[in-house]
C-alpha cells in the first residue's frame, strides 16, 4: 500500500473562499486605506508641481545669468565711451558695483 493517499480536490465551496477573502478587511480598515491613497495622490501632485517650479526656477536663474552676462558685455563696450551721455552715467551705481565696471 502506497504512503499517501490521492485526494481529489472539492471545488464546492471556492465561491465561499473568494467571498471570505474579498472581505479579510475590515470596513473600517478599507475607509483608512482609501484615505491614504487620497492623501497619497494628493501629496504626488503637490511633489510633481513642486518639481516643476523647481526646473522653473532654475531655467530662471540660467535665463538671469546670461542676462547679467550680456548686460556687463554692454555697459563695458568699447562703443559706449563714444556716445555723449554713456549708459553708465545713467545706471546707478550700486547696479555698475554688481557688475564691477567702473563709470
Amino acid at each position: 500500500k502506497q504512503w499517501y493517499q490521492r485526494r481529489v480536490r472539492d471545488s464546492g465551496n471556492d465561491a465561499g473562499y473568494w467571498q471570505a477573502l474579498a472581505n479579510i478587511l475590515p470596513k473600517s480598515h478599507e475607509l483608512k486605506w482609501d484615505a491614504l491613497l487620497e492623501g497619497l495622490q494628493k501629496y504626488h501632485g503637490v511633489l510633481a508641481q513642486r518639481a516643476k517650479l523647481i526646473e522653473d526656477t532654475d531655467k530662471l536663474q540660467n535665463q538671469n545669468s546670461e542676462l547679467r552676462m550680456l548686460l556687463q558685455q554692454y555697459i563695458g563696450s568699447r562703443v559706449n565711451q563714444d556716445l555723449q551721455i554713456p549708459p553708465t552715467h545713467t545706471i546707478p551705481s550700486e547696479v555698475l558695483r554688481d557688475y564691477a565696471i567702473d563709470s
